[in-house]
């Protein structure tokens, strides 16, 4: 499991914004010797108008993968 938070950039309308991501893992392997991780969480950020950046952005989703 892991939580964290931070800023990303949007280079273009020179603007950083606040982020975040919430999310699990699990890591297996079956008996042929596959391994797999299976990832779920929740991801957002946001950020309002000011003098570079005119509109209002908001980001929120959920993610499910399984990576082999």
């Amino acid at each position: 499991m892991f939580i964290g938070t931070g800023i990303f950039a949007d280079h273009d309308a020179q603007v950083t914004a606040a982020a975040y991501i919430d999310a699990s893992s699990t890591h297996k392997q079956d008996d042929e010797g596959t391994e797999s991780i299976k990832m779920k969480g929740k991801i957002g950020a946001g950020m309002q108008a000011n003098e570079t950046f005119w509109g209002y952005f908001v980001l929120s989703g959920q993610f499910n993968v399984t990576l082999y």
